[in-house]
């Protein structure tokens, strides 16, 4: 999982050897609560990197990757924590009202 230019948006890269579709749940704790939308490893592997936004500023989120592979398998990532940051002052300025 990874930071982002955006304090409250995080990066998070899953890989897999074989064919899947991807999510990400996220929460403020471990029933996670809110997923993301799925993104495809296509059949002979690779990652995927999906952006998990949403978030409040300035609040601990655990996430974990659910994993559906295309023989109808499932699994789930170990439980990540991330950490938002705040709203700069500054940001307010560039949005329109």
């Amino acid at each position: 999982m990874f930071a982002t230019a955006n304090p409250q948006v995080a990066l998070y890269a899953y890989a897999a050897s074989q064919a899947a579709s991807v999510s990400v749940e996220f929460g403020t704790d471990t029933t996670y609560g809110t997923h993301t939308w799925a993104q495809n490893i296509p059949a002979g592997g690779g990652a995927v990197q999906i952006l998990v936004a949403g978030m409040l500023a300035n609040t601990t989120y655990h996430m974990r990757a659910d994993v559906a592979y295309a023989d109808g398998t499932q699994a789930v990532d170990q439980d990540h924590t991330f950490v938002t940051g705040g709203i700069s002052p500054d940001a307010s300025r560039d949005y329109c009202y």
